[in-house]
C-alpha cells in the first residue's frame, strides 16, 4: 500500500490520460489528469453483512464514472448551496437537490 501513489503516477506514465485507479479490499486510489493523488479507506462491514461480492466491481467503477463525469458539477452545485446557507453546513443538500439547483442557474463557460 505505501507504494500505490508511485503505482498509479507509473500507469499513468505508460500512457493513461485521465484517471488511474487502483481499488483492493483495504482502500482505494486514484491519480487525476492534473496528478493529483487520492485515497480512501474502504469500509468495515460488519461480520454477516456481505451476501455477495457479485456487481460490487461493477458497482465501484460506476461510482468512479459517475465522479468523472459530473463529479465536478456535484461539486460546484454542493459549494453554490453552501454559499447560500447562513453557516458552514446549512445550505448543503442531498445531490439531487444540488442538482436541481444548478441546473436552474447560469452555467459560467
Amino acid at each position: 500500500a505505501e507504494r500505490l501513489r508511485e503505482a498509479c503516477a507509473r500507469l499513468k506514465r505508460m500512457g493513461v490520460r485521465r484517471w488511474v485507479v487502483i481499488h483492493m479490499p483495504e482502500l482505494a486510489c486514484g491519480l487525476d489528469e492534473n496528478g493529483t493523488y487520492v485515497e480512501a479507506g474502504t469500509l468495515r462491514l460488519p461480520e454477516g453483512f456481505i451476501k455477495s461480492s457479485v456487481g460490487a466491481g461493477d458497482a465501484f467503477a460506476a461510482g468512479i464514472l459517475y465522479a468523472i463525469s459530473r463529479g465536478l458539477r456535484v461539486a460546484n452545485a454542493t459549494a453554490a448551496c453552501s454559499l447560500g446557507g447562513e453557516d458552514s453546513n446549512c445550505g448543503v443538500r442531498p445531490a439531487s437537490e444540488a442538482m436541481k439547483l444548478y441546473d436552474q442557474m447560469e452555467v459560467r463557460k
